[in-house]
């Protein structure tokens, strides 16, 4: 007996072993392999056709080892990607973490924007008054412009 005889066989291994030989099955051969090996045990053709069919009919739906061993090994990989409490808990955490963050960003978003609105009003109000000023001083320049002119003419 081999040293290794005793240990357990890798069930990944095991499992793609049978999944192949699963996936190689063929029905429609396998009856023909049957139908051939109960015409050698002297069953007529009649005979083996009849019993491969009632076979198939009664075995058709049942479930067969490597049925079974797929099936696990899908609920195991299934299982394995499955989210734990703990990585629900810890998913929400982060959510609740961004939701701070975000929160925390359009708060600052929105002060920058007060701030850059209440500068371009004062900027505009600014500009505004600039304008009104100096076309009231001009106004005045071109008044005390003409005044002195009439005032030169009098006395000149």
């Amino acid at each position: 007996m081999p040293d290794n005889a005793s240990a357990p066989e890798d069930p990944q291994r095991v499992a793609e072993a049978q999944a192949s030989y699963r996936e190689d099955f063929d029905p429609a051969v396998a009856g023909v392999h049957a139908f051939d090996r109960l015409q050698k045990a002297d069953f007529t053709p009649d005979q083996a056709e009849s019993v491969v069919l009632t076979v198939r009919e009664l075995v058709g739906d049942l479930a067969t080892k490597n049925d079974i061993v797929r099936l696990e090994a899908n609920m195991a990989t299934k299982d394995a990607n499955m989210a734990t409490k703990d990585d629900l808990v810890a998913l929400r955490t982060e959510m609740g973490e961004l939701k701070t963050e975000l929160k925390t960003e359009m708060a600052e978003l929105r002060s920058e924007l007060k701030t850059e609105i209440k500068d371009s009003i004062h900027k505009s109000i600014f500009w505004t008054i600039g304008i009104i000023v100096g076309t009231l001083l001009a106004g005045l320049g071109i008044a005390t412009t003409v005044i002195i002119a009439a005032m030169m003419r009098l006395f000149a």
